[in-house]
């Protein structure tokens, strides 16, 4: 099957010496090579930066602020290279309201810078590069959140763990919400997305967008997927613990045996965390609901004519990215 759809091929009229105007065709497949694969190590980038941007954000001004405000103290914030971050912090007291408010906060912020990045790319008419970032940081904080209270809920694991101390028996109700939430959710992600897909790509077909959405998009979160999934084998699932989680067990530890968890104990504890992911996998209805839902953004394009001319990629918007990426992720590895 051709990568190239019709729409790409580059037609040249010449006149001969009798004025008769020939086509030349596919002159410039080498360039659309090129350009899909700047787009694609660009969205790369884009996603390992606004992952650690909204990390940062979740950490910090979730979870760090929100303690603070409850008269807590924040003692230590990290961040993985891939992964999650965590924040470890002390509240005063041990009420239930200035607990929730802590380990909700970090997702709660997330989901508000997020739609604040749709709110100024329906709003403001900045240049492709600056959208694109928004667009992408808009995923990272809106979609990953939304899995994160779905999975979380699900399994009582992580900041969620909260739901199933609010609401027992019936926090099904809770991930089934986000669950529902997320359909519409990933609708309009995906639409912002293709709208801008079709700025840099004009599409006379929807095979012709759906193959561009693979090759750049799809392409990128997969090796990024990637990625993500190395570094969690390598540190274990403890990342799913709450801040919370860790500070009270170390500080349970602490207070019997007077010093922290051993390596063996760490291990007996990722693997008791496992052992509770036995039942259904829910990843796999919220797989479907991602999937029907950006599929149905996909074939909602069908009938949306092309854009008039090819946006112009600047290269050095990429060069950029991977210099602020390699300065990014040295900070992080050296900290």
């Amino acid at each position: 099957m051709n990568l190239f759809p019709k729409f790409l091929n580059v037609v040249v009229v010449r006149k001969t010496a009798i004025f008769q105007p020939t086509k030349v065709l596919h002159i410039w497949e080498a360039r659309f090579i090129m350009k899909i694969l700047q787009i694609t190590v660009f969205l790369y980038l884009i996603i390992f930066l606004t992952t650690r941007v909204a990390t940062a954000i979740h950490e910090v001004l979730g979870h760090g602020l929100a303690s603070v405000l409850m008269g807590g103290v924040l003692t230590g914030v990290s961040i993985n290279l891939f992964t999650t971050g965590s924040a470890s912090y002390e509240l005063v007291g041990s009420g239930l309201l200035p607990r929730v408010f802590t380990e909700l906060a970090g997702i709660a912020v997330n989901l508000v810078t997020g739609v604040g990045c749709l709110i100024v790319l329906a709003k403001m008419r900045l240049k492709w590069e600056v959208r694109i970032v928004l667009c992408v940081f808009a995923m990272a904080s809106i979609g990953s959140q939304l899995i994160y209270l779905v999975m979380g809920t699900y399994y009582g694991q992580g900041d969620p763990l909260v739901f199933g101390e609010l609401f027992g028996t019936l926090k099904w109700l809770v991930w089934l919400l986000f669950l529902i939430l997320m359909a519409p959710a990933t609708y309009i992600l995906t639409d912002s997305f293709l709208r801008l897909q079709e700025e840099m790509f004009p599409s006379k077909s929807l095979e012709a967008r759906g193959r561009i959405l693979f090759s750049t998009l799809i392409a990128a979160s997969v090796i990024y997927g990637v990625c993500f999934y190395a570094e969690d084998r390598s540190t274990g699932f403890l990342g799913g613990m709450t801040a919370s989680e860790r500070s009270i067990t170390e500080k349970a530890r602490k207070a019997v045996e007077g010093q922290p968890l051993t390596e063996k104990e760490r291990i007996e504890q990722i693997e008791a965390i496992k052992n509770q992911l036995r039942p259904f996998p829910i990843i796999a209805p919220v797989f479907l609901v991602v999937l029907v839902s950006g599929l149905v953004a996909l074939l909602k394009t069908k009938h949306r004519p092309p854009s008039s001319a090819p946006h112009h990629f600047r290269i050095w918007y990429l060069w950029g990215s991977l210099l602020l990426s390699i300065l990014v992720g040295g900070i992080i590895v050296t900290a």
